[in-house]
């Protein structure tokens, strides 16, 4: 019988209280790991609570949040950007670390994978990162809302529509996209990096993390298609938990 997911709050970057929850093995727990959803995403999402509980049978806890103003979180979703995602992450794993144990293994989907990569540094405990379709400019994501930035830039906001929901996206947000570089934040890497893409974000042609994790100093393995594929994968990265 798998172990209900406790229901957890903490304060986030802008002093909203952000919605999380724990997935914990049956018996002991070997290690936690954090894990950070896509671009306006929730910890809900049906992949996100399978990668949860396929790793909770690997004995591993998973906290898993939803960034402010999105999903169960407080705050305002236009007046956050990549810079306040970030530091929603740190809390995050500040959190863990105060109430439970710092996370070994740092998770992200898009967007969110992009953001683990780059507070890795500030996450000493991790020992390993893993990335699902993320990419390596998260510029990358204005892509979504193309056909509003003339809008955007004119106006400083514009009110688009992702996933069939609205959100107001600002000019403060697409200038913060652009000030972030993630390559230079994992240049100086040497944490495990196992980075899952599937085959149609090749053929959109983003440029990946994999276009930079293979540099001789990041310990790397590639591995295509199904994001189920991370739960498989953890068992097989020998000494992830020792330094």
């Amino acid at each position: 019988m798998p172990v209900k997911p406790i229901k957890l709050t903490f304060e986030g970057a802008h002093g909203a209280q952000l919605a999380a929850r724990l997935d914990l093995p049956v018996g002991p727990v070997r290690a936690y790991a954090l894990f950070a959803h896509c671009f306006t995403c929730s910890k809900d999402l049906t992949a996100a609570r399978k990668i949860a509980q396929s790793l909770t049978l690997q004995g591993i806890g998973v906290l898993r949040f939803d960034f402010t103003g999105l999903g169960g979180s407080g705050g305002d979703f236009s007046s956050t950007n990549f810079t306040s995602n970030l530091e929603d992450l740190r809390r995050a794993a500040d959190f863990m670390r105060h109430e439970f144990a710092a996370p070994k293994l740092l998770i992200g989907h898009s967007l969110g994978g992009a953001a683990v990569l780059a507070v890795a540094d500030s996450v000493p405990e991790a020992t390993a990162i893993a990335t699902i379709g993320a990419p390596a400019d998260v510029e990358h994501v204005t892509h979504n809302f193309d056909d509003y930035l003339a809008d955007i830039d004119r106006d400083g906001q514009a009110e688009v529509s992702l996933g069939g929901r609205p959100f107001v996206i600002t000019r403060q947000f697409v200038d913060d996209l652009r000030n972030h570089s993630i390559e230079k934040s994992v240049a100086g890497c040497t944490r495990r990096c196992w980075c899952c893409m599937r085959r149609w974000i090749r053929r959109w042609g983003l440029k990946m993390p994999g276009g930079f994790m293979m540099r001789p100093n990041i310990p790397k393995a590639l591995s295509p298609l199904m994001m189920r594929t991370i739960c498989c994968a953890i068992p097989m990265m020998p000494n992830m938990w020792q330094r």
